[in-house]
């Protein structure tokens, strides 16, 4: 078999590098919202078909996810009609200035709208653009669709919860999170009887679902369930750019569905991460949004990496079932691939006009991609005769991302989408005085900007960083999870 020194001596030559809460710590079972249905407690989800279509909505969680009995019998073609009507031609048109348009809204949804406009749209969003998508893309959209407006109210709600303006009691966002999960499901089951007519709604509302499972610090996988989903409804819904869907709201559509699949997957139970992430055609369209150097509020300007990582996981799944079996070394053609992969993360550079907490990023994305796809090779603490050469590439990866996270504060609302880089990149550091970096940039990642899985981020980190150091590897984190008992997204 190839060693790591093997594979990467090429690159030694050319690589150079470019430039609260207290508590966060402790056990996510008794801090996290309980927002779930009780029957999500027990284990990861279950495996989806492969073949994708209506079948990859009606297989999620045994069916029980997104439809159940009792939301069949509330469901009909009316209820459809009344909530999936056609969407204006634009969605981008002016918010109103009051909330008393909407029809039916009552106080404390009111509320819940207000703080979704001050604190939860830039919770989500990075802040790399100067327009917030979740704020001129969905809210239009929630005005004109009640199911829209419904999940954005849970997701205000459930942030709210998890943040330092939470309310003495969870009622409200239980309330709005369970009347909003029966609604979807209800009409995942007309869309299923064959009702496919406002299909844009319901894939715009999968999505908002897993960044809301995502903002409640979601340790039971979730929101897998809502990825997937979401990749059935896109597929039928981006490539013809239905009635009522902007330039702009398909692009963001395509980088939300991006995000959140390629800093999922390596959470997600094996039988799910064997079907791929991405269709063919969402992957045509991101990558010509990546050579019109598209910026985002989740991709910032580093949605090339996310394409990549996809790949990458592929391939490292390919390359440890060779490794257990030592007859056969690495395949010419996965050989081939890890140098495509890896040329093309290392040419990978921000977008020049982008703000400079963007670009820094980026560069600490790049570093940790870096670090992912050669932990393949070998873990990032092992050290062997073939292999001086593998660890200490991987020790200036490590080096570069601490230093360029140095260069901007954890306050920034940048960080937002740093959980994926800094779990990698806390799996690659073995000296507490890193570890403590990391450490104290998730604890105040999450007093600024109160995502759940900011917490739960760092609650499985601290679990990594018990097991022994040959244990430790971006590679084993789904069976830290499985140990620690908790399925979380890093999107």
């Amino acid at each position: 078999a190839l060693s790591p020194e093997t594979i990467l001596s090429p690159l030694i030559e050319t690589e150079t590098h470019h430039g609260s809460f207290s508590d966060a710590s402790k056990s996510s079972t008794s801090d996290s919202v309980s927002l779930l249905p009780t029957e999500d407690a027990e284990t990861p989800q279950n495996a989806l078909d492969e073949h994708g279509g209506e079948n990859d909505i009606a297989q999620v969680d045994n069916f029980d996810t997104y439809i159940s009995t009792e939301a069949c019998m509330i469901a009909s073609p009316n209820l459809w009609d009344a909530l999936m009507e056609p969407m204006p031609p634009s969605p981008t048109e002016n918010i109103p200035a009051s909330f008393s348009v909407l029809p039916h809204i009552d106080h404390d949804s009111s509320e819940l709208l207000s703080f979704y406009l001050q604190k939860t749209a830039n919770s989500m969003g990075n802040g790399s653009t100067d327009v917030n998508p979740f704020v001129v893309q969905l809210v239009p959209l929630a005005f004109q669709n009640n199911l829209v407006l419904r999940l954005i109210l849970a997701q205000s709600a459930v942030h709210r919860q998890v943040s330092q303006d939470r309310q003495p009691s969870n009622e409200l966002a239980e309330r709005h999170y369970t009347d909003s999960l029966r609604l979807f499901r209800a009409l995942v089951g007309v869309y299923l009887s064959g009702k496919h007519d406002g299909i844009l709604p319901l894939a715009v509302g999968s999505l908002i679902l897993s960044l809301t499972e995502v903002a409640s610090g979601d340790i039971h996988g979730s929101t897998f369930n809502h990825i997937i989903a979401a990749k059935s409804l896109l597929k039928k819904v981006l490539p013809q750019r239905c009635a009522g869907m902007s330039l702009d709201l398909q692009n963001f559509l395509v980088e939300y569905y991006s995000h959140m699949s390629a800093l999922s997957i390596i959470g997600m139970a094996p039988q799910i991460r064997l079907n791929s992430p991405m269709e063919p055609e969402i992957e045509a369209m991101a990558n010509r949004m990546v050579e019109g150097q598209y910026v985002g509020q989740l991709c910032g300007c580093w949605l090339e990496l996310l394409l990549v990582i996809p790949q990458i996981f592929a391939l490292g799944e390919s390359m440890k079932a060779s490794s257990q079996d030592s007859t056969r070394p690495p395949s010419p053609d996965e050989i081939t691939q890890f140098a495509l992969l890896q040329a093309r993360v290392l040419a990978f550079q921000p977008v020049p006009t982008v703000h400079p907490e963007t670009a820094l990023a980026g560069l600490v994305f790049k570093q940790a991609v870096l670090l992912y796809l050669w932990s393949i090779l070998a873990g990032p603490h092992t050290m062997y005769e073939g292999n001086k050469m593998h660890h200490n590439l991987m020790k200036e990866a490590v080096t570069e991302a601490l230093a360029l996270l140095g260069r901007f504060p954890g306050s920034a609302r940048v960080n937002t989408s740093l959980c994926w880089p800094l779990a990698i990149i806390g799996c690659c550091i073995s000296e507490e005085t890193q570890r403590d970096i990391v450490r104290k940039r998730l604890q105040t990642m999450l007093g600024t900007m109160s995502l759940g899985n900011m917490r739960e981020t760092l609650v499985l980190l601290e679990h990594v960083w018990t097991r022994p150091l040959e244990d430790i590897s971006p590679w084993n984190l789904s069976k830290m999870m499985e140990e620690k008992q908790i399925w979380i997204s890093f999107a």
